[in-house]
């Protein structure tokens, strides 16, 4: 596959960074082995992921948001007259009332969301979204699918199938191994 600056990155295998390679020794130093695909492979994972956190993280960057924020912003989109109660907010996104307290004042001072007191219990408030933060919202998420649509655009329906039942393999033996712990 051709990219946009003319590289051919079918033929591009995905490489360790330096660390990585470190870490990869030291394991096949300390079990003696020398093939130990399975930790390779985990570093891989972990390399493409933090790869893909970086570029979320970019493009939250660019609407001086985080994920946290954004899960927020659409509980009040999807919410009646898109405005809940902080103690709603902070139940549905399953966090304490003081972190809530810190992102619902971020979201307010970047002009996402006002408070709305209540006109018969002035201790209480409703968070609702500007108007503006609707068609910001909208935005944000068709940049962010076209994003996705493009970095996985080289692989056809059935390698992403085949891809999703890979990772859900994964994540079951993940939810195996933890439940194994407790």
């Amino acid at each position: 596959m051709i990219d946009k600056i003319g590289l051919n990155t079918r033929n591009i295998p995905c490489e360790l960074d330096p660390r990585y390679k470190n870490l990869l020794a030291a394991f096949q130093q300390v079990v003696k082995q020398e093939k130990i695909e399975q930790v390779k492979t985990y570093l891989l994972v972990l390399l493409i992921s933090s790869k893909l956190l970086a570029e979320e993280k970019a493009l939250f960057a660019q609407y001086n948001l985080s994920e946290g924020k954004l899960s927020v912003l659409l509980l009040l989109k999807n919410a009646p007259q898109h405005q809940l109660m902080p103690s709603e907010i902070a139940e549905a996104t399953n966090v304490t009332r003081g972190t809530m307290t810190g992102l619902l004042a971020g979201l307010e001072r970047d002009g996402y969301v006002v408070r709305k007191d209540d006109p018969v219990d002035g201790r209480r408030c409703a968070i609702q979204l500007t108007q503006a933060t609707d068609a910001i919202i909208d935005q944000l998420l068709l940049d962010r699918f076209r994003h996705i649509e493009t970095l996985f655009s080289c692989f056809s329906q059935h390698e992403l199938e085949e891809q999703r039942g890979i990772i859900d393999k994964l994540n079951h033996q993940l939810v195996k191994e933890s439940l194994a712990e407790l």
